[in-house]
């Protein structure tokens, strides 16, 4: 059953991703380390917390999701990659992405 989703109820239309709220341990990065292996890492956490719709990019959404529950689900999703990035390294990740907007 998903978020939003009542059995029988007049709800039972809308189709929200549930979001898993799982709590998962790895160090975060530094740019000491394999990035490669973090990224793998990293990508399994957000599928364990739901966000592989995320994963494969807006164009690719769900066609009963809508832009506005995307774009959530993508700043929950950016929430979690900011939480193992050691603070130099997002700052920095702050930086460049605002010299590309």
């Amino acid at each position: 059953m998903m978020v939003g989703d009542k059995e029988g109820g007049e709800n039972s239309h809308k189709k929200t991703p549930q979001v898993a709220r799982v709590k998962v341990e790895f160090k975060s990065f530094t740019d000491k380390e394999n990035f490669m292996l973090w990224q793998m890492r990293m990508k399994y956490v957000l599928k364990q917390q739901g966000f592989s719709v995320v994963l494969v990019g807006k164009e690719k959404k769900l066609a009963t999701m809508t832009d506005a529950e995307w774009e959530d689900l993508n700043e929950l999703a950016k929430g979690s990659i900011e939480q193992h990035l050691m603070d130099d390294v997002l700052c920095n990740a702050m930086e460049d992405s605002t010299k590309h907007t």
